[in-house]
């Protein structure tokens, strides 16, 4: 009997507590300000921001969506507890400077079509972990590099180059830059020594620097619809890769040392200017999925053979002749070869 009281007890702080939860969830400002401590999450649509928005001293999350804003305004700044701000207007040309006062921040995600650039101010925000902008942004100030704790950086569209102050992110774990006309990166991504994700999808890039063989924790890449003719012989160095796609660029060959990759498990290489396979890849051992479609391989070491783990390999749109099929059928007996 007092066990059956107990449980119910803690059936009813649960109900209770979830209950009291919702009731901090706010889709309005209006009904915000009518309990203004009781709310930790807000989503503003379409509706205006007032200044008495600091009245909601234990605001966690903000959202706000509005297509008609196209400047946040100054006191957002007084928000003092607010750990996540996502900001999705198509108009918004500019963020306030204001923005440093935000102590807490730990995510700050800004989705628009205006924005070209981001506050120097921006490199105050001591806390802040996660910075994800959509935008049309051409550069980053240099003050990026002061955040020390920012392990999650995402910039799609626009970016024309990084600061040689990007090495300053020493807790940096993940980069991803898309659409971008990059040309190269700076010498200082070296320093970038707990990246363990980049990805650069659709730049200008043509070379990548002999630094880049400092990213000694990276476990993915990926650089697609770039210019890439080489690789650096550091590349060699990554030997904690596991997954690497280097689709869509001009490749002809691999460099000396890449069958150093001994963690490589997945690797994609489609649509660069191959015309023999490269046999450094033979000898790792780990690969079970290589991709190699739209390449003008005619020639095929006996070595493949040694690619016992590989389940799949794929030439789709691969102009495969049918004698090189069933040669690599005969040394891959258990591999899936596609070729359509």
């Amino acid at each position: 009997m007092i066990r059956c009281k107990i449980t119910l007890f803690f059936i009813f702080i649960i109900i209770n507590s979830c209950s009291q939860s919702k009731k901090k969830e706010y889709d309005s400002l209006r009904e915000a300000l009518k309990e203004p401590l009781e709310v930790t999450h807000l989503n503003i649509w379409n509706e205006k921001i007032s200044k008495d928005i600091i009245k909601l001293k234990n605001l966690r999350v903000l959202q706000i969506s509005d297509d008609g804003i196209k400047k946040l305004p100054s006191y957002i700044g007084k928000l003092d507890n607010l750990q996540i701000l996502d900001v999705f207007c198509e108009n918004i040309k500019e963020l306030p400077s204001s923005i440093k006062e935000l102590k807490s921040l730990k995510k700050l995600k800004i989705t628009s079509d205006s924005l070209k650039l981001l506050p120097n101010s921006i490199g105050k925000i001591e806390n802040l972990e996660h910075l994800e902008v959509r935008s049309v942004l051409n550069k980053l100030p240099n003050s990026i590099g002061k955040l020390k704790k920012l392990k999650f950086l995402l910039i799609a569209e626009g970016l024309k180059e990084l600061p040689n102050e990007i090495g300053g992110l020493i807790a940096l774990e993940e980069l991803s830059i898309s659409l971008s006309t990059i040309s190269f990166l700076p010498k200082s991504i070296e320093k970038l020594k707990n990246l363990r994700h980049l990805t650069i999808d659709g730049s200008s890039l043509e070379v990548l620097p002999e630094e880049f063989g400092e990213l000694k924790n990276i476990i993915s890449l990926r650089i697609r619809g770039a210019k890439l003719k080489e690789l650096p012989l550091t590349f060699s160095n990554l030997i904690t890769l596991e997954i690497l796609n280097l689709s869509s660029n001009e490749l002809k060959n691999l460099p000396k040392g890449f069958e150093n990759l001994v963690a490589l498990h997945n690797l994609m290489l489609n649509k660069n200017s191959f015309t023999k396979f490269p046999e450094s890849i033979t000898s790792l051992k780990k690969i079970w999925n290589l991709e190699l479609k739209k390449n003008k391989i005619i020639s095929f070491p006996e070595s493949i053979k040694n690619l016992n783990r590989l389940q799949v390999l794929d030439f789709s749109e691969e102009l495969l002749s049918d004698a090189n099929y069933r040669y690599l059928k005969k040394l891959l007996p258990n591999t899936r070869i596609l070729v359509h």
